[in-house]
């Protein structure tokens, strides 16, 4: 028993560390196919690339990113792979937070990049 949970500790360990990465890609991806779009097809409708568009340099989006790596990632697999007595459940548990944090702020992100857009061009016309 204590292998399984070992195990699911680590697989959980290894998506929450690329959390941002499978995330945006992800959302972008059913995003995408929801709205009817060829989702195979070459896009610039990352995240990342809006945030660009709003106006953020890109040392400043890299900041953002780094951000989420050293504030959410990073505490919570020191919190699973040092915490005294490491168990299955809370590597789903964490697993499923950071994905559920992760998924509002892309959401919250990508409406808020394109309301930006959508103000820079009305105050440009």
């Amino acid at each position: 028993m204590r292998l399984l949970a070992v195990e699911e500790i680590a697989a959980s360990s290894g998506l929450i560390a690329c959390s941002g990465f499978v995330i945006d890609a992800t959302c972008n991806l059913l995003s995408r196919m929801w709205r009817g779009r060829r989702w195979y097809s070459a896009h610039r409708e990352h995240l990342y690339q809006w945030m660009v568009r709003a106006g953020m340099s890109h040392a400043r989006v890299v900041a953002w990113y780094m951000g989420w790596n050293l504030g959410v990632v990073a505490p919570v697999l020191w919190m699973l792979n040092h915490g005294p007595h490491p168990a299955a459940p809370l590597g789903v548990a964490a697993l499923a937070a950071v994905y559920g944090v992760g998924i509002a702020l892309w959401i919250f992100g990508k409406r808020w990049c394109l309301d930006k857009v959508k103000s820079r061009r009305h105050a440009t016309a």
